[in-house]
């Protein structure tokens, strides 16, 4: 799950939905818990640019779970919505771009028809802005999924 969990913080600092610090504090968790065999970490946890973190990060990735990635990376976006950081075209943008960059197919498809509605909406060719949140927050809770415990899936303490 390390992978997964990488890939998660990977995409989901280039998409701008989590910060290089989220991903550090992950990675120097994990370092500090000495997970076996997850050396790749290290490097995340060591890095100084954030291109060499997402570099790092995407390197520890290989063999991830995309589609659960991105479900995280969908709930991240989801509580920005939820606190108000991010309106709701914005959030079904962003939405649909993680759900494209871990080819999550049904998301990318469900979110994708949600933005066409909130572009007719916002160009007052059918209906409302409002009419379009209860298909954003169906969407949310189809595919929002929490992350566990950040940093701690499947360790073994030393």
């Amino acid at each position: 799950m390390h992978e997964t969990s990488a890939l998660y913080f990977a995409r989901g600092i280039e998409l701008a939905v989590l910060t290089p610090d989220e991903a550090k504090e992950w990675a120097t968790r994990l370092v500090t818990a000495s997970s076996p065999g997850f050396e790749e970490v290290i490097d995340s946890a060591l890095a100084l640019s954030t291109n060499e973190l997402v570099t790092t990060l995407r390197e520890a990735s290989i063999g991830a779970n995309t589609r659960q990635a991105s479900e995280w990376l969908i709930h991240a976006v989801m509580k920005k919505y939820q606190a108000g950081k991010i309106l709701g075209h914005d959030a079904v943008v962003l939405a649909l771009s993680v759900s494209a960059s871990c080819d999550h197919i049904d998301a990318m498809e469900r979110f994708d028809g949600i933005c066409d509605l909130f572009s007719l909406a916002e160009l007052g060719q059918h209906g409302t802005i409002a009419e379009c949140i209860p298909d954003l927050d169906s969407a949310f809770s189809l595919y929002a999924k929490r992350k566990p415990y950040e940093g701690f899936e499947n360790i073994t303490i030393l």
